[in-house]
């Protein structure tokens, strides 16, 4: 039965070369390849499913098993759309193939759920109103009529399904066992798969973890995310001039906005911006490390009343989202929460901060019930226990998983590591030069050790704009030097928090302009490297400046700075590869 399945899977494989050049000029041998898969396993002479294959070759002639990517959403695709390979990745090529896919539902996998159009949800409305609520059923109704005229069938796309689609590429694949990376929704993926088929993993790297009954977040990670971000901030002896009590100020900004919300006018509408439209953005938005950094300059703006810089992410991550594809719904949904769960986000959703704005909007009656997905059940959410070799990641600051959950999945792997990357967000593993090589270490066979590593981390001033406006003007009406002394007395000032930001968007608008200011640009961007000499976007702009003078040589050197400060920033790798003379 099994030869059968695997002869059938395989009979439909078609590779296909791809001359594939990365950005950093190398050359990676990869192919290309769809595989066809029932849409529905529990049904007979059903639909099927295309799922989008890419394989980066081995670069040893003794290859370990494939190292399968899962990528996280549910709903993002796991097939880059551009050459711009992380070292990382590039590094896993020394143990074995690299294959991307898109699973069902994402990316180029057919057929497509993606669904045109926004949430365009009421901007003047607050989130949790009947105003609101009928205009997300209206467009629940509107995506769901879509994916039934193109013979799409919802409840076909679980977990469950997914964990069966991956087993089908591990028999495409023709190997014994596989190698998974999942990260965030593509742990919850790999756990499933573990529980599943556990003698077809050799073993697991797994961030942003999300556990067989980790869909739905209890209210308090956010409280300790913002204590946490309080605690740091405690740290910056200059921001804590500046905001003494960030506990306090969240807590004051979010009582006031829900006694009285603000309305702020942008682009001809009035949005209005309550303690559910701040809460549910801030759950949307916190796994990204840069908006962390944000959050103590947004709420003293809007202490002060300014709303206008939120509004814009509120729009862009909430009011006016893409809707994407609607493979994210059904997936979410069918995994489901238990009772017990359950019973802990009721108790805790009265007395958070933020509420229970992390489970917006599965907690709507109406919108779950929408959608007619099976629930997977209590088995499918039971922990997961495994020998398998497991290497667990997690950032101090993500808003999206929490440090506590991914204990709880590594507590089921007694050959398993969890490390933790104090100043990093959802994504550690593209910020931690250290973490990468411990993963490298991991995937290679050698030892490695739970623990804490740490990345640099510094935190927004609520006082940007207003020292990006003097230095713009001091730069384009006394000069660049002139703006730099400026600088390094803003710096010197105990009472004044200052950061890279300042003279990093300074520079990048005045080499913006036309015609441009260079020589003011590299003499601000100078004065900053030293104050700030290990920001990589500093080198990067100041490669630019030194560019736009025609100093290649300069401009090459201060470009290969930012690339070995961060070799996650591949532009300023690929602008350094650029101005290297080519050989004779």
């Amino acid at each position: 039965m099994l030869l059968a399945a695997l002869m059938l899977v395989q009979s439909q494989i078609a590779w296909t070369p791809l001359d594939l050049t990365a950005s950093t000029g190398e050359k990676v041998p990869s192919t290309t390849a769809y595989i066809t898969v029932p849409e529905r396993r529990d049904r007979s002479g059903g639909g099927q499913v295309r799922l989008f294959i890419a394989k980066l070759g081995a670069t040893t002639d003794r290859p370990g098993p494939p190292i399968v990517y899962l990528a996280g959403g549910p709903g993002s695709a796991g097939v880059p759309t551009s050459p711009n390979f992380s070292p990382f990745v590039l590094g896993l090529r020394a143990f074995g193939d690299v294959v991307f896919y898109d699973q069902r539902g994402t990316g180029r996998a057919e057929p497509s759920l993606v669904v045109p159009g926004r949430l365009d949800l009421p901007s003047d409305q607050p989130l949790r109103s009947p105003a609101t609520e009928a205009r997300l059923t209206a467009v629940l109704v509107a995506a769901l009529d879509t994916l039934r005229a193109r013979g799409v069938d919802p409840a076909a796309y679980t977990t469950a399904e997914s964990v069966e689609d991956l087993e089908a590429l591990r028999m495409a694949l023709g190997a014994e066992r596989l190698v998974l990376w999942g990260h965030s929704y593509g742990s919850h993926l790999a756990l499933a798969y573990v529980k599943r088929y556990p003698n077809r993993v050799a073993r697991l790297l797994l961030g942003g973890i999300n556990g067989p009954d980790h869909r739905w977040r209890p209210p308090v990670d956010g409280d300790v995310l913002l204590a946490r971000i309080d605690s740091a901030v405690k740290a910056d002896s200059k921001l804590r001039e500046r905001i003494p009590d960030f506990l306090g100020l969240v807590r004051r900004v979010m009582d006031r906005l829900e006694k009285a919300p603000l309305l702020v006018e942008q682009d001809g509408k009035k949005w209005l911006v309550g303690r559910d439209e701040v809460a549910a953005t801030i759950a949307l938005m916190s796994g990204e490390v840069e908006f962390i950094k944000r959050l103590p300059q947004l709420f003293t703006w809007l202490e002060a009343g300014d709303g206008a810089y939120f509004v814009r992410t509120m729009r862009n991550a909430l009011k006016e989202r893409a809707f994407g594809t609607a493979m994210t719904y059904p997936m979410h949904l069918a995994s489901g929460v238990s009772p017990a769960r359950a019973a802990r986000i009721a108790r805790e959703a009265g007395t958070a901060i933020m509420g229970n704005a992390i489970n917006w909007p599965w907690d709507l009656p109406s919108f779950a019930s929408m959608w007619k997905v099976p629930d997977l059940g209590e088995g499918f959410r039971a922990p997961v226990t495994s020998s398998a070799p497991a290497f667990l990641y997690s950032g101090t600051f993500d808003g999206r998983t929490s440090l506590a959950d991914a204990e709880e999945v590594r507590r089921g792997f007694p050959n398993g590591v969890h490390v933790v990357v104090d100043g990093s967000a959802h994504a550690p593993h593209l910020q931690s030069v250290e973490l990468m090589r411990m993963m490298l270490d991991f995937a290679a066979g050698r030892p490695v050790r739970s623990g804490h590593l740490r990345v640099p981390f510094g935190f927004r001033s609520p006082d940007e704009p207003a020292q990006i406006g003097e230095l713009a003007r001091i730069a384009q009406t006394e000069g660049g030097e002139a703006a730099a002394v400026r600088l390094r007395a803003l710096a010197a000032d105990p009472k004044v928090a200052l950061t890279s930001y300042v003279p990093g968007t300074v520079s990048f608008n005045l080499l913006a302009a036309t015609p441009k200011r260079a020589r003011e640009a590299v003499a601000l961007l100078e004065a900053g490297i030293a104050l700030f000499p290990t920001v990589a976007f500093l080198h990067e702009r100041l490669g630019d400046g030194y560019l736009a003078l025609g100093d290649t040589a300069k401009a090459r050197t201060v470009y290969g700075k930012a690339a070995a400060l961060d070799p996650f920033t591949l532009s300023a790798r690929i602008a350094e590869l650029k101005l290297t003379p080519k050989p004779q």
